[in-house]
């Protein structure tokens, strides 16, 4: 589904990420807890947003960020003496991995338009190219006439 539909794993993944954050508020506190993003979801989402950043568009990128970053503060707010800085990193390491991968999908389009342009280019070249050929042999065939003709 992350390959192919990355959209749809973010609606399964994100809302699951905030259940288990808001689980973990049930836990008692230990000293190296990360709430309200442990460090496995931190990079399983990061991932899901660069899957994200390659294939949709930037409406939907901006939406998805939005959407992690109120979420990261919603958290924080309701349990700020358990907050440890957690919540930021999920908003900014989002978004340098929305801005990468949305870089590297525009590159890639834009070759892709490139070669679509070459090819087109190419096909123009060879159309004219017989064109000036068949405009040559009209031109000596019409001189062969005109000289064999009185």
């Amino acid at each position: 589904m992350l390959a192919h539909r990355p959209l749809w794993a973010w609606w399964i993944v994100f809302p699951a990420d905030v259940v288990g954050a808001l689980v973990l508020l049930g836990r008692p506190a230990e000293q190296y807890d990360v709430w309200p993003w442990p460090p496995a979801p931190l990079v399983a989402c990061l991932f899901l947003l660069l899957a994200l950043a390659l294939r949709e568009p930037r409406r939907a990128l901006a939406a998805v960020w939005l959407a992690t970053g109120a979420a990261g503060l919603v958290l924080h707010l309701v349990r700020p003496d358990r907050s440890n800085g957690s919540a930021l990193l999920l908003p900014v390491f989002g978004a340098v991995v929305l801005v990468i991968g949305a870089a590297v999908r525009e590159r890639r389009v834009a070759q892709r338009r490139l070669a679509e342009q070459e090819t087109v280019s190419e096909a123009e070249r060879a159309r004219r190219t017989l064109l000036e050929e068949r405009a040559r042999i009209a031109r000596e065939l019409h001189d062969v006439v005109a000289t064999t003709c009185p």
